[in-house]
């Protein structure tokens, strides 16, 4: 890790001190307080929207969010700020085309200027191996395929997939809406006795004041998609500490 990410204060005194994050986003996003929440005064954070893209959360929108036309734009936004890691928040886009395709995600955002990248996807696996979580439920607002393409990302990376779920969602605003009791529902409906955890997919689902409630009552991890992020980028900050506090809200 650079070395002066290292010698960075554990708690921010100025804004020019401070550890900035710089989060990519698609356009429809409706949950920023989440990753605000999350922060909870240990970075600041800066949001960048990609170009909006018609269509539902379907297999070929989800890879086309991860096209460099629309990732390297927000890059440039976000290094007027010059942020110490630029993650790239959104499930789908960086799984689907499997590992490879989420490397190059992370290669691309790099290659415009960032310091360091992480992804969504990349935050969860990170996350799992730091749990030590091998066995894996899986609940999505999405369809099954898309759903499916989730379960072939995690598998090809090593994790055994015990159980899923998936609403059949399209419309990106109607899991933004989901209440926290149809959130509970989704978990409850994927879980499985042999799964060691419960990841709650799609950065925008709202979850995260709810995790800590729903790994009391299902007896185990539940992890969500904003949470693995933030964390995934705390992490590469140099604010490992602050990761791990995060990651303890699910378990």
């Amino acid at each position: 890790m650079d070395p002066t990410v290292e010698a960075m204060p554990a708690v921010p005194r100025t804004l020019s001190e401070s550890v900035r994050i710089g989060l990519i986003v698609p356009a429809g996003t409706l949950l920023d307080r989440e990753y605000w929440s999350l922060a909870d005064g240990w970075a600041e954070i800066f949001i960048a929207r990609t170009r909006h893209i018609e269509g539902g959360m379907i297999h070929e929108r989800s890879y086309g969010l991860g096209d460099p036309d629309l990732v390297l734009p927000a890059v440039q936004q976000l290094m007027a700020v010059r942020p110490h890691v630029v993650a790239f928040a959104c499930t789908a886009a960086s799984f689907v085309g499997g590992p490879e395709r989420e490397a190059e995600l992370r290669e691309t955002i790099i290659e415009a200027g960032a310091p360091r990248a992480v992804t969504t996807s990349g935050g969860l696996v990170e996350a799992l191996r730091r749990l030590e979580i091998d066995r894996v439920a899986v609940a999505t607002p999405y369809s099954n395929d898309l759903t499916g393409n989730l379960f072939e990302f995690l598998a090809e990376v090593g994790f055994d997939i015990i159980a899923t779920h998936a609403l059949g969602l399209l419309d990106p605003d109607e899991v933004a809406d989901l209440s926290p009791v149809a959130v509970e529902e989704m978990a409850r409906r994927a879980d499985h006795p042999d799964a060691e955890a419960i990841f709650l997919s799609c950065t925008n689902l709202p979850t995260v004041r709810d995790l800590g409630s729903l790994s009391t009552t299902l007896g185990k991890p539940v992890l969500s998609s904003n949470l693995v992020t933030m964390a995934a980028a705390l992490d590469a900050a140099g604010l490992r500490e602050r990761a791990d506090v995060l990651l303890s809200l699910g378990v």
